[in-house]
């Protein structure tokens, strides 16, 4: 059996492989598809549009990720026949491993170290004394600073800067701001991914960590020293401020924002649009802003539309008791 590829649900193409997450998709799907790969649960139902091949499995997210990297993985042609393009300006004492490609206009300082077969796409700069591992690949229009190191198998999604100083003054007696130098870096640990339009500002003495497999979503920002631990995904919007150290398997709902200065430890989640002001010491499930266990907040948040009535209410019992 063959297939094109993996593909829409809602397409009238018969060779394709689909992942199916929902039972909302199978509901729509006609009959007869080449082949259906479905949660455990959506077995029975499956069954009965006639797939040629029906698989099930345990973690369609997995699944997918696996299949699709493995049989259709995308391609994307380098600009220029040569691995280096003549258009790039490459600083003294800089080395490039084998099998790495690098587009035009890309500007790469002195003393920078990239690893093998690495992609760097066109119009990207690359400070001073950097280090890339091997197999990482940075996109199109990256800033990445002075002597930050990126690992192994690393991604760098376009308009995104890496290592920029962060937001660090001091005031004087007349209330005017001078900047304090930063000299700490970015350490971007393996297999993390960046998303686009990502801001991660160097150490002002400390270094700025993103350890081992951490997946960061476009849109946000990471100030200066701020640490987050291994595995940890993080989605659109985030927002932490600097010195905080944030634990192994942190996970967030979008918009979610973090103050500086303060701990998380390991095997937290943060719902959509919630605030952390102060240490969150044991693992758990929270929300909101003042930020509760998560069911609490969830009570609290229902709770709110009543409360017009209940001023009311109170005001007139009040008035009633003559108080």
């Amino acid at each position: 059996m063959e297939v094109q590829g993996p593909g829409d649900p809602k397409s009238t193409d018969g060779n394709l492989l689909l992942f199916i997450h929902s039972e909302k998709f199978l509901n729509d799907l006609p009959q007869d598809r080449q082949v259906l790969i479905v949660s455990e649960n959506l077995v029975d139902l499956a069954k009965s549009k006639n797939p040629k091949l029906l698989i099930s499995t345990k973690n369609i997210n997995l699944a997918q990720s696996v299949i699709c990297k493995k049989f259709f993985p995308i391609v994307v042609k380098q600009i220029g026949e040569n691995l280096i393009h003549a258009s790039v300006c490459l600083g003294d004492n800089s080395k490039i491993g084998e099998g790495t490609s690098i587009g035009p206009n890309v500007v790469i300082g002195h003393n920078v170290s990239i690893g093998r077969n690495c992609k760097i796409k066109p119009n990207t700069v690359i400070e001073d004394g950097t280090s890339i591992g091997d197999s990482t690949h940075i996109h199109a229009l990256v800033y990445i600073g002075p002597n930050t190191k990126i690992g192994n198998f690393c991604e760098v999604h376009p308009n995104t800067s890496i290592g920029s100083e962060g937001f660090g003054f001091a005031n004087d007696n007349t209330g005017a701001f001078h900047r304090i130098p930063h000299y700490g870096i970015v350490e971007i640990h393996d297999y993390v991914e960046i998303g686009s339009n990502v801001s991660i500002d160097r150490g002002k003495v400390e270094n700025t960590v993103l350890h081992e497999g951490t997946k960061i979503d476009n849109h946000c920002h990471i100030a200066h020293n701020v640490k987050i631990g291994k595995h940890s995904g993080i989605t659109a919007g985030f927002i932490v401020a600097g010195s905080t150290t944030i634990g192994d398997h942190f996970t967030c709902g979008g918009r979610t924002s973090v103050t500086g200065h303060i701990k998380i430890t390991d095997k937290v989640q943060l719902g959509a649009v919630s605030t952390a002001l102060k240490n969150i010491e044991n693992p758990g499930n929270y929300a909101g802003f003042p930020l509760q266990p998560h069911g609490d907040a969830i009570r609290t948040q229902a709770s709110l539309p009543a409360l017009p009535k209940l001023k009311r209410q109170v005001a007139k019992i009040l008035k009633k008791l003559g108080l």
